[in-house]
């Protein structure tokens, strides 16, 4: 990766909270990023679930039954 004269990579700079942001905007950063973080993990959560019960449907054994659908009763 390039470094500016800064030392900053592209990223770095492209991340980095503005040069004239006030401590309310700054309190307002980082509560969605805390809020993005949180639901970034709710999702990673409910992806992981999703596989667990998706290989368990997988693994499960299938039966079909053929005959008569009347054939049990008098």
């Amino acid at each position: 990766m390039s470094r500016s004269d800064d030392g900053l990579c592209a990223f770095e700079l492209a991340t980095a909270p503005p040069a004239n942001e006030t401590s309310g905007q700054r309190a307002a950063r980082i509560q969605l990023e805390q809020q993005a973080i949180q639901r970034s993990k709710e999702i990673d959560v409910e992806l992981k679930a999703s596989r667990a019960a998706i290989k368990r449907y997988n693994k499960a054994i299938k039966v079909l039954v053929l005959g008569q659908s009347l054939s049990g009763e008098y």
